[in-house]
């Protein structure tokens, strides 16, 4: 089963291509307690140093968050309470937390385009959780004016570093984490303008938002294009963006083109719309088109695939247990996978871990190919003292230039102030203090030197008058 688990985490990783399996699979009025498994295909087993899957869990970290009330209604703002839980046995840093709100529908679920989405948003960002650890949270969806009544769900994803997937998948609709149900009630239909998940193709292949993405040759020139629908009586004026963005849209790095456009709609109108996809130089193109109708959004993620593009990734450096107990022996590690490519080499992998005065507590470093099978590099280190905070960074060079570096810092009284270890100092680690510090060590020796001979002097100067006056030396009154 874990080699089962393994596998289909790399492609998922990987790709983030997954045949249909869908949150709607979950009961109305219920909760997914676990992000559901993806269903995967191709992919390889390679060797690598390590078993990335021995190390890093992709479902992880579970978040609760259930709404106030199971029914509500438009205009009103509707409270999601509960708790992120870790089970990662090492503490969990820079963590976010991404939702995406869902609104039932048989229609496209049942044309594999899975549910329509009708917002999706942050959180929360810098979530810290320490091993095993919980964390209470709640927030508020204003539910819009116009909303469409029905049956709706809240998406919930986690990633660290807002790169490294610890619960589902935001880049795609049905690669969900934990749900919450709720119901939105509205006697009037508010007929609202929306965009089309059937509608959407790609260079005119019909694209599927819980399917395989397509691919494409990383030359040719691809266009989105879709439909809005008025099914209003009105006509109606909407604004339509486009973001383009490189792998997904939860890093606003990864942001590379944005349009803006206004689109009018006669009444009963459905108009096509289309965006020509800007050059990048990735692999993985991800665009958001977003329209909003009143207060009600309507939202496409879509993503495809690039052939012929050399790219590889980090996925999740860390250390199996934090603060570093002195001779205990722990592992520094990595997983990392190419992205579109079977076998991509000329990579550096370097995992560097410092303590808080820049020194190197332990390096890895890991030359050669990288696959598109999730592998784990790193290895088995100990040290000599306690360590309460440290650094550290990982560095993907490819051909010799930098494509990635993450720098994660680990300090127990911000992760558990509970967890914080003794700081005991060895005979060791003193004599490298003073080797490191020795100009410094060396101005003090000559400084309380030069004190001790003023000193000697004076005391001698002294006792000599004494000597000579045969009277101890007094202050002369004025």
């Amino acid at each position: 089963m874990n080699r089962f688990f393994a596998l289909i985490t790399t492609l998922v990783m990987t790709f983030g291509t997954v045949a249909p399996v869908f949150a709607q699979a979950t009961p109305s009025g219920t909760a997914s307690s676990t992000p559901p498994i993806p269903t995967l295909y191709g992919g390889e087993a390679v060797k690598s140093p390590l078993n990335c899957f021995d190390y890093y869990t992709f479902g992880s970290v579970h978040a609760d968050l259930q709404p106030s009330l199971d029914q509500t209604v438009p205009g009103t703002a509707l409270t999601f309470s509960g708790d992120i839980v870790s089970a990662n046995p090492y503490p969990i840093l820079d963590g976010t937390l991404y939702v995406k709100i869902f609104k039932r529908n048989e229609k496209t679920f049942t044309e594999g385009d899975g549910n329509e989405l009708v917002d999706q948003f942050i959180i929360k960002d810098g979530i810290t959780l320490p091993a095993k650890g919980t964390l209470p949270l709640s927030y508020e969806w204003k539910v819009p004016m116009n909303a469409a009544g029905g049956e709706y769900y809240a998406a919930y994803f986690f990633a660290t570093a807002k790169r490294y997937n610890l619960m589902g998948l935001s880049f795609t609709d049905d690669v969900v984490g934990n749900q919450a149900q709720f119901t939105i009630t509205n006697i009037e239909d508010p007929k609202i303008a929306k965009l089309s998940k059937i509608d959407t193709t790609l260079n005119g292949q019909n694209h599927h938002f819980a399917a395989f993405p397509l691919h494409f040759k990383a030359g040719d020139t691809v266009t989105v294009k879709t439909t809005i629908t008025n099914p209003s009586d009105k006509a109606k004026t909407l604004p339509l963006q486009w973001n383009q963005y490189s792998w997904d849209a939860m890093n606003k790095d990864n942001l590379r083109f944005t349009k803006t456009e206004v689109v009018t709609l006669a009444a009963k109108e459905t108009k096509t719309v289309t965006y020509e996809v800007q050059p990048q130089q990735e692999s993985v193109v991800y665009v958001v088109a977003t329209t909003q109708d009143n207060q009600a959004k309507s939202v496409l993620d879509i993503r495809y695939v690039r052939d012929g593009i050399e790219e590889t990734r980090i996925n999740f450096p860390g250390v199996t247990a934090f603060p570093l107990k002195a001779g205990e022996e722990q592992t520094l590690f990595a997983c990392a996978h190419s992205t579109n490519q079977p076998v991509v080499p000329g990579n550096t992998l370097t995992l560097t871990l410092k303590d808080k005065d820049g020194k190197i507590i332990h390096e890895y470093r890991y030359e050669g190919a990288i696959t598109g099978a999730m592998g784990g590099f790193g290895d088995k280190f100990s040290t000599d003292k306690n360590i309460n905070y440290a650094t550290i960074t990982a560095t993907l060079e490819r051909n010799g230039v930098i494509v990635e570096q993450v720098t994660q810092t680990y300090d127990c009284s911000v992760i558990d102030q509970n967890s914080c270890l003794p700081e005991t100092i060895s005979v060791g680690h003193t004599f490298d203090w003073i080797k490191a510090h020795l100009m410094q060590v060396l101005l003090i020796i000559v400084i309380l030197l030069l004190l001790g001979a003023i000193g000697v002097f004076l005391y001698k100067k002294r006792k000599n008058h004494i000597d000579a006056s045969g009277t101890p030396m007094t202050t002369p009154q004025g």
